[in-house]
C-alpha cells in the first residue's frame, strides 16, 4: 500500500480592523469556505463568502490569487458564491480573497490529482527476495515536495519510498521465496487532505523477475579478427541466459545496432563480433565517465520583463551519452549566478538584471562528473532588446504558417530561427520537456515559416540572429 500525504496552507482570515474577542452585534464577521471539501483534478468546486450582516451588497466581492475580481452570485442575503470549472487534471493550489470594506479573508485550496497511475512497474533481480517498484510522480510539481509515499506488498509492513527525479522508487521484500507463478498484490494509496484514494495492482513473480547483473564482468578481450568476448560472468545457478547486445558507437554519425551473440566458448563468457566501419576496425571500451560534450544551446533566449525571468533553452543529450548515470545539467553565468529552476531542456534565471550583459554557460553532468567543455550564450543588455526582435508575430491557422515583420534593427541581420515546443503546465517553465523542442532556420529575406502539421496549440517564437552571433531574444506568437 502506498500512502501519499499532501500538506498545504490552511484557510486563514486577516482583518484589517483587528477584530478579536467576542464579536459585538455591529461587528462584521466573514466566513470563507469551499464545497465540496475535497476537490479532485478535473472537477469543479464552489467558493462561498458568508457575512453576518443583514444583507450582501455590491461592496462584497471575491478576488483570485491573480488579483482578478471574480463573478459571483448571491446564495442568500448573507452569502455570495463563485464557481471554478474544470480544474487541471494535475491539480495544484487555488487561493481566494473575500473583501468588503476594511475586511480581508483568504483561503488556499489544494486540488488533489485523481489516483490513476499508468506506469507502475516492479523488478525483482535473480533469486533475491527484494522487489523495487517505481512510478511517475503524481500531480503538479507544486505538490511534489510535500508528498510522502509508502509501499505495502501483500498486506505486509509499509516501506518508505524515495523520489528519484520525476519518479518514485519503493523497495520492499517478499514474505518468502515461493513458486515463480505466485501472484502479489500491491495497493497504491493516496492520502491527501484527509481523503484516501486507492489503486490496486496484481503482478506475478515471473512478470517482475529479471536475471541478476554480474558484479564482476570487467574483462573485455579481443580475440581473432572482430571477435570480442566479455569474460568472468559468474552466474552459478544461472548459467544459461538469452543475451541482447546493443552496440553504441561513440561517433554520433554511426547508427547504433543490435548484435547477435555467437556461440560461447566457456559458460562464463559471452562473445560477439563488432562490425567494421568504412573498412576500419572498431574497438570496444567500458567504464563510466563524464559526458563527452555539453548540450547544444538553442539560439536566442526569452526575457519576461514582468516577472524578470530569463529563459534559456537547449537540445538535451541522448540518454546513452550520459552513461545512464543520473543525467543532468549545470547552468550558470560567468559570474557564478546559477539557474535554480531547470528541466531537461530549459532553465530559468530569476530576478534577472536587464541593465547588465552576461555570458551564460551550460555543462552536461552525470554521477561521475561534468563535461569538460561548456556551451555558452551571450546575453546583451535588454533594456532595448525589442529593437532586435521580430515584430508583429501572428499565426495563420488555415495556412499553418507563422508570419512576422523584420526587427527595427536590420543591420547585419543574417537569419531567423523559428522555435516550436509543447506548452508546459508547470510554472515557471514555457516548454514541456517531455517532448522535443524544435528549431528551424529561415533566411533573413523571408518573414514566414509554414509548419508541416497544425501548430495552433503549441508555443511558437522567432529569433533574429546577427553576424556577431547576438540577438534581442525571442519574440513569441500570442
Amino acid at each position: 500500500m502506498i500512502w501519499l500525504t499532501c500538506f498545504f496552507a490552511a484557510a486563514a482570515a486577516n482583518s484589517l480592523s483587528g477584530l478579536s474577542g467576542t464579536p459585538g452585534m455591529n461587528q462584521l464577521q466573514v466566513k470563507l469556505y469551499v464545497a465540496p471539501e475535497t476537490v479532485y483534478g478535473g472537477d469543479s468546486f464552489d467558493v462561498f463568502c458568508s457575512y453576518n450582516a443583514s444583507f450582501v451588497t455590491q461592496q462584497n466581492f471575491l478576488f483570485s490569487n491573480k488579483g482578478d475580481r471574480l463573478d459571483t452570485v448571491p446564495v442568500n442575503n448573507f452569502t455570495i458564491m463563485h464557481r471554478t470549472l474544470n480544474t487541471p487534471e494535475e491539480g495544484g493550489f487555488y487561493s481566494f480573497l473575500c473583501r468588503t470594506d476594511d475586511h480581508n479573508n483568504w483561503i488556499v485550496i489544494a486540488v488533489i490529482p485523481k489516483l490513476n497511475v499508468k506506469d507502475f512497474e516492479c523488478i525483482s533481480k535473480g533469486d533475491e527476495l527484494v522487489v523495487v517498484c517505481s512510478f511517475s510522480q503524481l500531480g503538479s510539481r507544486a505538490l511534489w515536495e510535500s508528498n510522502k509515499y509508502f509501499l505495502n506488498l501483500d498486506n505486509a509492513n509499509n516501506h518508505r519510498c524515495q523520489a528519484v527525479g520525476t519518479r518514485i522508487e519503493c523497495s520492499t521484500k517478499y514474505s518468502s521465496a515461493t513458486t515463480e507463478n505466485l501472484n502479489h498484490t500491491f495497493v497504491l494509496q493516496l492520502n491527501c487532505n484527509n481523503d484516501v484514494q486507492e489503486q490496486i495492482f496484481h503482478l506475478s513473480r515471473t512478470q517482475m523477475k529479471v536475471p541478476p547483473w554480474p558484479n564482476n564482468w570487467s574483462i573485455i578481450t579481443k580475440r581473432r579478427g572482430t571477435l570480442t568476448c566479455i569474460e568472468d560472468l559468474h552466474y552459478g545457478f544461472y548459467e544459461k541466459h538469452d543475451w541482447k547486445l546493443l552496440l553504441v558507437p561513440r561517433d554520433p554519425r554511426i547508427v547504433q545496432q543490435e548484435l547477435e551473440p555467437i556461440r560461447q566458448y566457456h559458460e562464463n563468457e559471452i562473445c560477439f563480433r563488432i562490425p567494421r566501419y568504412n573498412n576500419h576496425p572498431s574497438n570496444c571500451a567500458r567504464g563510466a565517465s563524464p559526458p563527452e560534450r555539453p548540450p547544444q544551446l538553442i539560439p536566442g533566449f526569452f526575457y519576461d520583463p514582468d516577472k524578470k525571468n530569463l529563459h534559456i533553452f537547449w537540445t538535451e543529450l541522448e540518454e546513452l551519452e550520459f552513461n545512464k548515470l543520473d543525467l543532468g545539467y549545470i547552468v550558470e553565468t560567468e559570474t557564478g549566478e546559477k539557474a535554480l529552476s531547470k528541466t531537461n531542456t530549459s532553465a530559468v534565471f530569476h530576478q534577472w538584471d536587464p541593465t547588465l550583459s552576461a555570458t551564460v554557460l551550460i555543462w552536461s553532468q552525470n554521477s561521475v562528473g561534468q563535461s569538460e567543455n561548456s556551451s555558452k550564450m551571450e546575453v546583451p543588455v535588454l533594456t532595448n532588446s525589442e529593437l532586435r526582435q521580430p515584430q508583429d508575430l501572428w499565426y495563420n491557422i488555415e495556412r499553418k504558417t507563422l508570419i512576422w515583420k523584420p526587427p527595427k534593427d536590420v543591420d547585419k541581420l543574417i537569419e531567423y530561427i523559428v522555435i516550436l515546443c509543447s506548452v508546459s503546465s508547470n510554472s515557471p517553465f514555457i516548454c514541456d520537456d517531455r517532448k522535443a523542442l524544435q528549431s528551424e532556420p529561415v533566411p533573413a529575406s523571408k518573414q514566414e515559416f509554414r509548419f508541416e502539421t497544425q501548430a495552433a496549440d503549441l508555443n511558437k517564437a522567432v529569433v533574429a540572429l546577427y553576424e556577431d552571433g547576438s540577438s534581442g531574444g525571442m519574440a513569441q506568437s500570442l
